[in-house]
């Protein structure tokens, strides 16, 4: 199974551009215990990481996070980009729930990354095993 971990940042209609992202891999434990590893040797254990933090103890932890991310086997990032383009209504060709344009363009944005991330191109295999 492909573990997939979402966010954004920006405000899609308020903000000129703003991001979706997915992290995901086939195994997250293993990330998750190097990551707490990670947190406590630079004592930031409980604290929430943020790029607009004057929180300067962070910097330790923010850079060996970042060493990780890029070093690390099985994990991987997609990221899009949008800007106020993607607030038109007709841009989009379906909008059953008559959302307005920010949630519409919220919700279309998350359904496009999803929709690019393959699960077979990361060896993935959906099975069902049934036992005696």
């Amino acid at each position: 199974m492909l573990y997939l971990y979402g966010d954004e940042s920006n405000t899609p209609g308020a903000d000129c551009v703003w991001a979706i992202g997915f992290i995901f891999s086939t195994n997250p434990k293993v990330h998750m215990d190097a990551i707490q590893k990670l947190r406590r040797e630079c004592s930031y254990k409980t604290r929430e990481l943020k790029y607009s933090s004057t929180d300067y103890s962070q910097i330790l932890f923010a850079v060996r996070l970042i060493d990780y991310f890029l070093e690390a086997k099985d994990l991987y990032y997609k990221i899009i980009i949008k800007d106020d383009l993607f607030l038109n209504r007709e841009y989009f060709n379906s909008n059953f729930y008559k959302l307005d344009e920010k949630d519409m363009s919220y919700v279309s944005a998350y359904a496009e990354l999803s929709k690019s991330i393959k699960p077979q191109n990361y060896d993935q295999k959906k099975t069902i095993k049934y036992r005696r």
